[in-house]
């Protein structure tokens, strides 16, 4: 490599550490019947919803998902952990949920490991958003577009 060619940079992962756990996956269908028995479960209380995408996000998201940038995940994970450690499911999805979704999944359960808090599990939303989309996409009782998100999501 010459000295006008620069290596590309780190993952941005790699600053932190590496996930020890593997945070089971569940299917839509799991997600979407947790979210239709509304009057059973509340959102934030029995099961959560976190996308992890950032600049990717744009389009569709699952209805009441809380947006959580994973590249900003695990400066906040003390604060996170203490916000849903009584949530006994906590969904996690990127794009397909093949790197950021799972990896941020994991370091929540490893935070919940850590600390030996049982009363919560991290999950991976299986194909993510796109899954997500492909199956629920025009029902507006479960999907939202990120626009109206915007326009709604408190500042943090």
């Amino acid at each position: 490599m010459s000295a006008e060619q620069k290596a590309p940079p780190d993952p941005w992962w790699l600053q932190f550490p590496a996930v020890k756990s593997t945070p089971e996956r569940r299917d839509v269908a799991y997600l979407e019947e947790l979210i239709r028995r509304s009057s059973e479960t509340t959102h934030g209380v029995d099961f959560a919803v976190i996308d992890v995408r950032g600049t990717d996000r744009t389009g569709s998201q699952v209805k009441d998902s809380i947006p959580y940038r994973a590249q900003d995940f695990y400066p906040q994970i003390d604060a996170f952990g203490e916000r849903f450690k009584a949530v006994p499911e906590v969904f996690f999805y990127c794009g397909s949920s093949n790197g950021r979704g799972p990896r941020v999944a994991g370091w929540y359960q490893d935070w919940l490991n850590t600390y030996g808090i049982t009363s919560s599990k991290a999950l991976v939303l299986n194909g993510g958003i796109k899954a997500w989309v492909e199956r629920y996409g025009t029902d507006q009782s479960l999907t939202r577009e990120v626009e109206e998100v915007a326009a709604s999501e408190p500042t943090k």
